[in-house]
């Protein structure tokens, strides 16, 4: 009914322990206050399964009950999509980026210095008319100006012969701008000897410039040995499987020097074709 109270309008402010990762990031940036509604709807409407495990046909679905909050969530979320885009670089920076550095030696990094940004980088054609005043702050609910870009990766190192692992770009600050993961590469190539051309296949790390923060970006491609499904399948039949020690896979982070932003390409904005005119048709 219209006048009935809504009963998330008083949700305690603190959060409750999670490790889900949209709610994670969803509980952050403007659209918190829809979102969390949006969770505690799904939480308290999740189907329970009965003693016979069977739904009962009467209970309304959560899709149902939770409808008149998702929508606003996502209204929100199309109108912020470049705020949740660094709210998320930021997620994973921390939660997946950063742990997998911790976990590379000083000895398995590589410093690309003889590359030719030009060939392997662009950010797109709006670069060029953005207003790029540096630290400049947003408005409660005014949207971040971000400009995509693409690097070309390597999906594999042809001196050690490793497939991808990650590639990421950075900020001069550090700031994690944009990640790829390769799944459908890696799951391609998984347990399957590689042609010439899966070798030598060529794939794209997106990631976003932020024109009042970004002043320089850096590459980074970790590369590492694929793991060996009949050492997993020995380990995993040893009696001591669970003192075994996982075999160390080696790998090598390959990275590149700050790149200027006014020295990485800008890609060349299309021009509309015209439209072709038909002649009348002659009258007989």
């Amino acid at each position: 009914a219209e006048n009935e109270p809504d009963p998330y309008d008083n949700i305690p402010e603190e959060d409750e322990p999670t490790t889900c990762t949209i709610c994670l990031i969803n509980r952050q940036g403007p659209c918190r206050p829809v979102w969390r509604k949006f969770e505690r709807c799904m939480k308290d409407n999740t189907p329970k399964d009965d003693q016979d495990g069977e739904a009962k046909s009467d209970t309304p679905s959560m899709s149902e009950k939770c409808d008149i909050y998702m929508l606003p969530w996502i209204t929100c979320i199309q109108g912020f999509r470049n705020r949740y885009t660094l709210i998320a670089n930021d997620f994973f920076q921390h939660e997946m980026v950063g742990e997998v550095e911790k976990a590379i030696n000083e000895d398995e990094k590589v410093l690309l210095d003889n590359i030719a940004i030009s060939s392997i980088v662009q950010v797109g054609s709006e670069w060029d008319d953005v207003d790029k005043t540096q630290g400049k702050e947003l408005a409660d609910d005014e949207d971040a100006t971000l400009v995509e870009g693409t690097a070309k990766i390597n999906l594999w190192d042809g001196k050690s012969l490793r497939p991808i692992e990650i590639a990421y770009v950075k900020d001069q600050d550090g700031t994690l701008l944009g990640y790829e993961q390769f799944f459908d590469y890696k799951k391609c190539i998984k347990g399957n000897a590689l042609s010439e051309e899966q070798r030598s296949k060529v794939g794209a790390c997106n990631f976003h410039v932020n024109p009042s923060t970004t002043k320089s970006i850096q590459i980074f491609a970790l590369y590492r040995d694929q793991e060996e499904e009949s050492v997993i399948e020995e380990e995993a039949k040893s009696p001591n499987a669970e003192e075994t020690k996982p075999k160390e896979r080696k790998q090598a982070l390959f990275y590149s020097n700050l790149v200027d932003m006014e020295n990485v390409p800008v890609q060349a904005k299309e021009v509309p074709k015209p439209v072709e005119q038909s002649e009348p048709a002659k009258e007989e």
